[in-house]
C-alpha cells in the first residue's frame, strides 16, 4: 500500500511537472542506470496487477539526449502497458544502441491498441481526461527530441518502437 500511494504521489508530481514543461536544452545524456531507475517505479503497479516486467538494457555508456525527458517517455510507456496488460501477462522493456541511435521498444500482452489512443501518441493531441497515462506527452516529448515512433501490433499485443538520435558533439 505504501508503494502504490508513492507511486501515485511520483504520477501526481510528474503530471504537474509536465503541465508547466518548458522546453529546453538537454542537460544531461542518459545512461543505463537511468533506465533501470525506472523498474523500481514501475514493479509496484505490475505486482499489483500481476503483470511480469522482461527488462533489457543494452547500452554501456552514456547516450546524449535529455535523460529527463527519455525517461519520462519510457515511464509513460512502461505504465501504460502494464496497466493494460491482462493478469499473468508480461510488459517487456528493450533498449538498444546501434552507433548514434537509441532504439527503446515496450511490449505490452493487450491484445492490441486503439486505434484513437495510437492518434494521440503519433500527434502529441490530447484525448480525453484519464484515457491513458501520458500518451500526448510521450509523442510531444518524442518529437522534441527527434525521435520517431512505431506502433507495431503483435500477435498478443502491442509494440512501441521509439528511435532516437544522439544529440551533441559527440553524433557530429
Amino acid at each position: 500500500d505504501l508503494l502504490e500511494r508513492a507511486l501515485r504521489q511520483v504520477e501526481a508530481v510528474v503530471r504537474a511537472t509536465l503541465a508547466t514543461h518548458r522546453e529546453r536544452e538537454a542537460h544531461r545524456p542518459i545512461t543505463r542506470d537511468d533506465l533501470d531507475d525506472l523498474k523500481a517505479l514501475v514493479a509496484p503497479e505490475a505486482g499489483r496487477r500481476d503483470v511480469a516486467l522482461v527488462w533489457r538494457i543494452d547500452i554501456d555508456a552514456p547516450f546524449r539526449t535529455d535523460a529527463v525527458a527519455l525517461r519520462q517517455i519510457v515511464l509513460n510507456l512502461l505504465l501504460n502497458a502494464v496497466a493494460a496488460t491482462r493478469p499473468t501477462g508480461a510488459v517487456g522493456l528493450e533498449v538498444l544502441r546501434e552507433g548514434h541511435t537509441l532504439h527503446v521498444r515496450v511490449d505490452d500482452q493487450a491484445g492490441g491498441m486503439p486505434d484513437s489512443e495510437k492518434r494521440r501518441l503519433a500527434s502529441g493531441i490530447a484525448g480525453e481526461l484519464g484515457s491513458g497515462l501520458g500518451l500526448e506527452i510521450t509523442g510531444r516529448l518524442a518529437a522534441r527530441l527527434g525521435g520517431t515512433v512505431r506502433i507495431e501490433q503483435r500477435a498478443d499485443g502491442t509494440r512501441i518502437a521509439l528511435s532516437l538520435p544522439e544529440k551533441g558533439e559527440a553524433a557530429s
